[in-house]
């Protein structure tokens, strides 16, 4: 009978937590749901550990999450979900707490939650983990760990109707595996220009080379552009000044713990200066064109009303 009446709380829950789905709880600080470390990384037949965690989240009183990898090179060993302070020193909300989603769908690569506390237990404010998810690497790859969370209020006595409302947040994945990032701004330039490249590795490691490469875009052959050396936390950078004019592909490459990774390619246009006075030309020749349409179309009307004119003193 408890278990009913908890059930039925639950559905209420999610009940008034849809109807308030039109507003936002306000709060000064934005709340953030995360994959702690974000990135991992762990031989095949090795495990590894992330945390969900919360932080600066104000009068919580639901949450609901789910989590996607990619199924071919994970498998979850096992989930100890913190929802509880009062049990989990780390954890949130205050109990007593009832779940009612905990599950993983292991062939589909996604894990479940869905959790609320009840019965007078007081709002949760501040910073906790919501779980701790271990998993076994079953194959070579990398894949994003991404989180989807929402979350839910505590509804004070004086708000009318007193429903639930969502807690404004924001979402931070997590990286499992080897990947080497790059950008470029800005993607048209003209000759002698500055072009920024930045990028990054994961794991971020300190004092890798990447080689950056280029090519004129339908190429066959990488050119090697400049070799520059990851910082701290694996952040690089290169200014380029390209000479000659044309569409660019720029690629990056390093060597991650023993494997060769290769960023997707990023495009640059590089025009020259005489492309630009063209484009000043053609705008010139339009207003030109349009300013002699405008006085013909006038000269056309003022001679038609001078002989309108001339008609009626006849």
């Amino acid at each position: 009978m408890k278990l009913q009446r908890i059930k039925a709380l639950w559905v209420l829950f999610l009940l008034m937590l849809s109807l308030g789905m039109g507003n936002v709880a306000k709060a000064d600080v934005v709340a953030k749901v995360e994959v702690e470390p974000y990135a991992s990384i762990a031989q095949v037949g090795e495990t590894f550990t992330v945390n969900i965690t919360l932080s600066d989240v104000e009068s919580l009183y639901g949450v609901e999450l789910t989590l996607r990898w990619n199924a071919s090179i994970l498998r979850v060993v096992s989930v100890d979900v913190r929802l509880g302070v009062e049990s989990y020193l780390d954890g949130v909300l205050h109990e007593p707490v009832f779940i009612a989603k905990n599950g993983t769908i292991q062939e589909e690569g996604k894990y479940l939650l869905a959790g609320t506390s009840h019965s007078e237990a007081p709002p949760f404010s501040g910073d906790g983990n919501i779980l701790r998810i271990t998993f076994n690497v079953t194959n070579e790859g990398s894949c994003r760990l991404d989180v989807e969370a929402k979350l839910a209020d505590w509804p004070p006595p004086d708000r009318d109707p007193r429903i639930s409302l969502p807690i404004l947040h924001e979402t931070i994945d997590g990286f499992y595996g080897r990947e080497i990032k790059i950008s470029i701004f800005p993607i048209v330039v003209f000759i002698n220009e500055s072009v920024n490249i930045n990028g990054f590795i994961i794991p971020p490691l300190a004092n890798v080379e990447v080689p950056i490469q280029y090519r004129y875009e339908g190429e066959p052959d990488w050119r090697l552009l400049s070799t520059v050396i990851t910082n701290e936390q694996g952040g690089y950078h290169f200014m380029w000044r390209p000479q000659n004019c044309g569409r660019y592909e720029i690629r990056a490459e390093a060597l991650l713990l023993g494997a060769e990774e290769t960023s997707s390619p990023v495009f640059v246009t590089v025009k020259s200066p005489d492309q630009l006075m063209l484009v000043y030309i053609s705008i010139l020749a339009a207003v030109t064109v349009a300013l002699v349409i405008t006085v013909l179309i006038f000269r056309k009307r003022m001679k038609k009303r001078q002989c309108q004119t001339c008609s009626h003193k006849s």
